[in-house]
């Protein structure tokens, strides 16, 4: 009897401890095991799934017809790995962790996409040849858009508002971001370790940290864009050829801080109504020409010595025309 009373407490002991650890394991993965698993190459249409899995696979699109995807906070709302020549398009993605993830894979479009209220909007690591166009990523708690080991990425026609940072960039190259506007996120742009990044026709307004933060980066062009309203409009750490032309920069506390940087080209831009400084200078070089002080509590002049003036303009030449060809190659 004293056996059976045993084995009793045990059966019943063990139940409970299984109860509770499966019930985790669904809170955990719950959205996973609902997934629709696509493995093979076709056209998909939205069939109501709380999620996606295309793995090890090519030649898939995948069109939600603006129907919602929406998730528990946890997990992904579409994970794409190991895969090729892949579109998704026309869908509303939240309330997850990873809106959409692409990891290990190529040729990769992303179209009309609208991530809202997930932790990442959209991220890509180790990926290259990625286009995406028309999305809009705003409330997401960290990022609207994460880009990490990945090169060649071509995002256009985009709205980043009310995230952590707008764009994430880390270890990747050839990034293009055209036809944008970043608004109220903490950062615009955060650029990190990441080198050939093309910036034009964007509007950063009201990133409270910085529009544009780039640190330990290289060979960065910023193009006819407007950046307002930030304690710093651009910020550079330990970069390196850094080309900034026809910009507008205001009502930042400062329009411009460089901080041991070297091989800076300001060009054809105005600075307007920044609080504090214009440029704001810390062991940099940097070279500017054609550009315009306008309410300012301090304008900097240039502060590179005259001997090393027309040697920074002929390397500044041959840079801009090697980065010039580059950056054609892959547009």
């Amino acid at each position: 009897m004293k056996k059976l009373k045993i084995l009793k407490k045990f059966v019943l002991f063990f139940m409970l401890f299984y109860f509770l650890f499966c019930m985790q394991c669904s809170e955990s993965f719950g959205s996973l095991i609902d997934c629709k698993e696509i493995t093979k190459p076709g056209k998909y249409n939205y069939s109501n799934q709380i999620c996606y899995i295309i793995k090890n696979t090519k030649g898939v699109s995948l069109d939600c017809n603006n129907f919602e995807i929406s998730g528990n906070g946890k997990d992904y709302g579409i994970l794409i790995i190991s895969c090729e020549n892949i579109t998704i398009k026309n869908c509303k993605i939240r309330n997850f962790y990873y809106g959409i993830f692409i990891n290990k894979s190529k040729k990769v479009k992303i179209e009309n996409i609208t991530f809202f209220n997930n932790k990442e909007g959209l991220w890509v690591e180790n990926s290259f040849k990625i286009s995406v166009e028309k999305i809009n990523a705003s409330k997401n708690v960290i990022d609207g858009l994460v880009l990490v080991n990945s090169n060649i990425i071509h995002i256009k026609n985009f709205l980043f508002q009310i995230n952590g940072a707008g764009a994430w960039i880390e270890n990747s190259s050839f990034i293009f971001l055209e036809n944008g506007t970043l608004m109220k996120n903490s950062y615009g742009i955060y650029s990190l370790f990441s080198n050939d990044l093309y910036f034009e026709n964007l509007t950063l307004v009201n990133n409270s940290l910085s529009n544009i933060f780039l640190s330990n980066s290289r060979f960065v062009k910023i193009k006819h864009s407007k950046v307002s309203g930030s304690i710093d409009g651009i910020y550079e750490s330990n970069s390196f050829g850094i080309n900034i032309s026809d910009v507008v920069i205001s009502f930042n506390d400062y329009g411009i801080y460089l901080y041991n940087s070297k091989l800076t080209r300001i060009s054809n831009t105005s600075f307007k109504s920044n609080k504090i400084q214009g440029i704001k200078n810390f062991s940099s070089t940097f070279l500017i020409y054609n550009i315009s002080f306008q309410n300012l509590k301090e304008n900097k002049k240039e502060r590179c010595p005259s001997l090393f003036k027309t040697m920074l303009n002929l390397i500044f030449s041959l840079i801009n025309k090697n980065i010039d060809l580059i950056f054609s190659l892959f547009k």
